[in-house]
């Protein structure tokens, strides 16, 4: 025998007939998400590409001020007998050898492609546009003049990229990382999808490009950060007053 339902209370009643239009305003409300997301991605992206170039730009600017602070203090304290070749030697070098240590993951990053991982990425006929800008970057590292797909095809067969380009690239002299080369770089870096964890949904052999052509460019920012400059007191507050005004 089937058992009788308790008639709804009338408080039960009320917040049944409140959730129903409720729920359906909730799915209604989702699917307007979803056709705004698809029509108005694309118009979204440069937005967040600006943003990201004013935070690059601004991440290296606190790095310098960041530096010129730790010049002053030094420089308070030590007085007359400042020298800032030997008084800033232990940061300079701190600061250095992270930023080398990122370069070693970058290398260590490139060994672990395989073959499988090549073949894979030369059998893209058309690649994205962040393909092309992982492997344009590591041909202006490499020092060629022709940075297009077809150029691109050459370090990535096998027996150029496993036994020449990744034993070269782990030999790169990051302290002779030229002007052009890092202008060169700037934009690439400056692009919000040039991250390692972002390529690695792309292409193996990618990611590792972008580790270790961003550890390059990481190591000649922070290098010319703290290079031994010769600058004063009242040189260093100016920098440091004019960069916070941008």
């Amino acid at each position: 025998m089937a058992t009788k339902k308790a008639p709804m209370r009338e408080d039960q009643r009320r917040v049944h007939e409140a959730a129903v239009p409720m729920g359906r305003m909730m799915i209604q409300y989702q699917r307007e998400l979803s056709r705004c997301e698809e029509v108005f991605a694309a118009q979204l992206r440069p937005l967040e590409t600006e943003v990201f170039d004013d935070y690059h730009e601004i991440y290296w600017k606190e790095k310098a001020i960041e530096w010129n602070n730790m010049l002053l203090a030094k420089m308070a304290e030590r007085k007359d007998s400042f020298s800032e070749r030997i008084d800033m030697a232990q940061e300079r070098d701190a600061w250095l050898q992270a930023a080398q240590r990122r370069f070693v993951d970058g290398c260590s990053a490139l060994k672990t492609v395989t073959s499988a991982d090549l073949a894979v990425l030369r059998k893209q006929v058309n690649p994205s546009p962040m393909i092309k800008t992982c492997t344009e970057a590591v041909l202006e590292l490499n020092g060629e003049m022709d940075t297009d797909w077809e150029a691109a095809q050459v370090i990535l067969a096998d027996s150029y990229f496993l036994n020449f380009f990744v034993p070269r690239a782990c030999r790169y002299d990051i302290k002779q990382v030229s002007d052009e080369i890092l202008q060169n770089l700037d934009d690439n870096v400056k692009n919000p999808d040039f991250q390692y964890e972002r390529v690695m949904k792309l292409s193996t052999p990618c990611a590792a490009f972008v580790k270790w052509a961003r550890a390059i460019y990481d190591y000649a920012m922070i290098d010319r950060i703290v290079k031994v400059k010769g600058l004063e007191m009242a040189d260093l507050e100016a920098e440091n007053k004019k960069a916070q005004q941008v």
